[in-house]
């Protein structure tokens, strides 16, 4: 998923049994996300870079935190591991439930820069006008 305005993962309203697994997500805002309280969500081998917010509101919704990872609510059956995330021109930040990402993902990988990710992947930001997806 690549220049999403939103949130990558539409996990709302007590989401429940979610898989999250092998994604690739570039975006403004928060990378690897999930705004809404959820249980029994399983993540794994994904990949997210988030970054600046895009300083825009789209019907009121925004693109999230500039945070690599900002999963807020997750319930005791929830389970991650093995994803990777990072951040473009901001701060590295990553929390699952408030605590830091290393503190969940045990096997997770913190960090990760697009420059050294991706050859030839430019950060969409603005995220308006659409970009083409690069391959």
């Amino acid at each position: 998923m690549y220049n999403i305005v939103h949130a990558a993962f539409k996990l709302k309203r007590f989401s429940r049994g979610d898989v999250v697994i092998h994604n690739t997500v570039v975006k403004v805002g928060t990378g690897l996300g999930g705004n809404s309280a959820m249980d029994y969500a399983w993540f794994r081998n994904n990949l997210a870079v988030g970054g600046p917010t895009g300083g825009v509101k789209w019907g009121g919704y925004g693109a999230g935190n500039p945070y690599a990872a900002d999963i807020i609510e997750p319930g005791s059956h929830s389970s991650f591991d093995y994803d990777a995330v990072g951040v473009y021109g901001t701060d590295y930040i990553a929390k699952i439930g408030g605590k830091p990402f290393s503190e969940i993902e045990k096997h997770g990988i913190e960090g990760i820069e697009l420059e050294k990710t991706f050859l030839n992947v430019m950060f969409p930001n603005p995220p308006v006008p659409e970009r083409n997806v690069p391959d």
